[in-house]
Order: structure tokens, then sequence, then C-alpha cells
């Protein structure tokens, strides 16, 4: 993420296109289609099945416990913010 913030600051004319883990599995043709716009692809990306278990999305409150997960968002926090999720 800081990497990215980097190239955003240095460089901000190059075109970027952000795409969250959470929008590619619940949108994953909405979000190849745009993908494929972006680098103006023409040909259509065949139909796509996403496994959700396989992304972990949310395994971090799964897995950890209350005290691990309070320690991990006082970390995270202003990163959370800047990218724009809830805590």
């Amino acid at each position: 993420m800081e990497r990215f913030d980097h190239i955003r600051t240095v460089a901000p004319s190059i075109p970027l296109l952000e795409i969250s883990l959470e929008a590619l599995m619940s949108s994953p043709e909405q979000v190849l289609s745009d993908l494929a716009q972006f680098l103006e692809l023409s040909a259509p990306f065949p139909p796509v099945e996403l496994d959700l278990k396989a992304a972990h999305m949310g395994r971090w409150r799964r897995e950890l416990t209350p005290a691990g997960q309070k320690e991990i968002v006082a970390l995270l926090t202003p990163l959370i913010l800047r990218w724009g999720y809830q805590i």
C-alpha cells in the first residue's frame, strides 16, 4: 500500500486502476470488465467463478483472539481509513 501511495505521489499522471479484493470477490465480471476497459482490451473475459474461502476475506477476524484483533486495528487504523475501509 505504501508503494502504491508513493507511485501516486511521484507520478500522479500515470493512470492507475484500484481494484479491491472485496469488489473482485463480489462482482468479478464487473471488475474484469472495468480492467479490460482500463487496459483498452476489446475481447471479453470468460465467466469467472471465485472461491470466497480462497480469498481469506475476514480471516483475521475469525482466527485472531479479540486482543490480537484490537492490536491489529490499533496498528493499521491509519491505513484502514486511508483506503476507505471501515473499522
